[in-house]
C-alpha cells in the first residue's frame, strides 16, 4: 500500500537562546500507565541528537455504533527519571508522532494532546501540545502538535521526575449523525511519539 503522509502543523521552534545537549544525561528509568499503554507494550529511548522516544505497541482508539466510549479514548501517563547534569535546564519544545494510521468517515474528529510537567509543580505550570484531525481521511500520518502554552523548564537547584500525559480521543462532529465510524490505529511497527528537548545554562 502506497503511503500519504500529512503534516499537521508546524512543529514548536526551540528557543533562539538554547544550547546543544550536555553531556552526561540519561534517562534512568521510565514508569507507565494507562489504557493505551498495557505492561510491556513501551519502550523508551533518549537519542543521540537528544529527542525522547516513546514507542507504543497498543495505543489505539475507535468510533462508531456499538463501540464503548471508553474505546474512543486512549490514555497513558509517564514518569521520566532523567539525570541532567549540575547546572543544567531542559525543557519540551517540540511533540511529534509516526507510525499511526487514520480512517475517519466525514464528520469523525480526533483530539491528540500531550501534558509535559516536573515532579510537584502546580497545573499552571504545564506545557500542552495539542493537534486535531478532521475527516474524511484515510491515510498514513506524521503528526506534529503544537505548543499553546508558554514552555516548562525543569527546576535547576534539585532533580524532578519528567510527567508525560498523552491521550487521544476520537468523536462524531455535530450535526452529522452518530452512525460515522473513525479508526487510529498502528500502520507498522511502533506507533511513536518523539518530544524534542532544549537546553540551557542555570542562571
Amino acid at each position: 500500500m502506497l503511503c500519504h503522509f500529512a503534516l499537521l502543523s508546524f512543529i514548536f521552534a526551540a528557543p533562539a537562546f538554547a544550547e546543544p545537549a550536555p553531556a552526561g544525561v540519561v534517562l534512568r528509568s521510565v514508569a507507565y500507565a494507562g489504557t493505551g499503554c498495557p505492561s510491556r507494550t513501551v519502550d523508551a529511548n533518549l537519542t543521540r541528537t537528544g529527542t525522547l522516544e516513546l514507542a507504543f505497541d497498543q495505543f489505539i482508539a475507535e468510533f462508531g455504533p456499538g463501540i464503548p466510549i471508553s474505546v474512543s479514548r486512549r490514555s497513558c501517563s509517564f514518569a521520566l527519571d532523567l539525570v541532567v547534569p549540575s547546572g543544567w535546564s531542559y525543557a519540551v519544545t517540540g511533540f511529534e508522532t509516526r507510525g499511526s494510521y487514520v480512517a475517519f468517515e466525514a464528520g469523525i474528529v480526533s483530539k491528540l494532546e500531550a501534558y509535559v510537567y516536573f515532579q510537584g509543580a502546580p497545573v499552571a505550570e504545564r506545557a500542552h501540545f495539542v493537534s486535531n484531525l478532521t475527516g474524511p481521511l484515510n491515510r498514513d500520518l506524521i503528526e506534529t502538535a503544537k505548543a499553546d502554552t508558554a514552555l516548562v523548564w525543569s527546576p535547576c537547584l534539585r532533580q524532578r521526575a519528567l510527567n508525560l500525559a498523552t491521550k487521544v480521543q476520537l468523536n462524531g462532529e455535530r450535526p452529522f449523525p452518530t452512525n460515522r465510524r473513525g479508526l487510529y490505529t498502528i500502520e507498522e511497527g511502533p506507533y511513536t511519539q518523539r518530544y524534542s528537548l532544549s537546553w540551557r545554562r542555570c542562571v
